[in-house]
């Protein structure tokens, strides 16, 4: 074997690796559901969102897995991408939705947090740092009470897409539609977004500006000062009066579920806004 041909293929195995790495993750969250009666046995699902390139293959040649990291567990949990390739669902806005599921048993009942990273966040984002943004990994955790008197417990799923897009000068409003199957009342907080160690095991914090602060002098959408950034804690709608700066901003927020008085869970979405100067 030749000294340029073994050079060749170290540079192609590179470029691959790092493609690989470069997922330009832009939103997601954790969900699950108990599937079983007779034990702690439960469905955990990512939900991500990654950028595609300009020709849109990038996701489509991507194939990367994620892997679960459980409380109290040592071992991480492989979780590839449903339907492989075909599970790539185009959601417009130059992004592709991915689910990835993991079955898992609990050993004992408990509250338990559950994890992932994700390599690479996708640029450009105005609200989080230090640049390039694509250099920073992506975080996600959810934490649930496992206990059987709970029966077959669901978290609430969110039914819009943590994709939206707002205006300049125009009051924007998000609500993730969260649903809750078994009846249980949900509550909302804003949430800071994470980054993540290399093995993804451990969440980093990173430099992140609410996004009403990245541009000065801006006003709410009637003319009144200063701008507003927050989560109504009941609906669930999240708004921001008025943007200033187009761009994209990354946010997130937690969906507490409560039965009876208590706090039997909650999920953290990581969602993006691209701002627009445009009607």
């Amino acid at each position: 074997m030749s000294l340029r041909f073994i050079l060749l293929l170290f540079i192609l195995s590179s470029f691959w690796a790092t493609r690989a790495r470069a997922t330009h993750v832009r939103a997601g969250e954790i969900t699950a559901k108990k599937i079983s009666e007779t034990s702690l046995t439960y469905e955990i699902k990512f939900t991500g969102y990654f950028n595609m390139d300009v020709n849109g293959r990038e996701a489509a040649i991507r194939n990367i897995d994620v892997w679960f990291w459980i409380t109290g567990d040592p071992k991480s949990y492989r979780a590839p991408r449903v339907g492989d390739l075909d599970g790539m669902i185009d959601v417009g806005n130059e992004t592709t939705r991915n689910e990835y599921i993991l079955v898992y048993t609990f050993s004992a009942p408990g509250v338990y947090t559950i994890n992932l990273g994700i390599d690479n966040r996708n640029d450009n984002v105005l609200n989080i740092g230090p640049e390039p943004t694509d250099g920073l990994n992506f975080y996600i955790q959810s934490t649930l009470a496992i206990n059987a008197s709970l029966g077959m417990n669901r978290t609430p799923v969110l039914l819009n897409s943590p994709i939206d897009q707002g205006a300049i000068g125009q009051r924007y409003i998000h609500n993730p539609g969260a649903f809750d199957a078994d009846g249980d009342s949900l509550a909302y907080r804003l949430f800071i977004p994470l980054g993540a160690t290399t093995d993804g095991k451990t969440a980093v914090p990173f430099e992140y500006r609410d996004p009403h602060t990245v541009s000065s002098g801006g006003t709410k959408e009637d003319g009144t000062s200063p701008p507003e950034f927050y989560i109504d804690a009941i609906t669930g709608d999240l708004i921001w009066d008025a943007p200033a700066l187009a761009g994209m901003y990354n946010v997130a927020f937690v969906v507490e579920e409560w039965r009876n008085g208590n706090k039997i869970g909650e999920i953290v979405r990581d969602m993006q806004i691209r701002i627009r100067d445009a009607p």
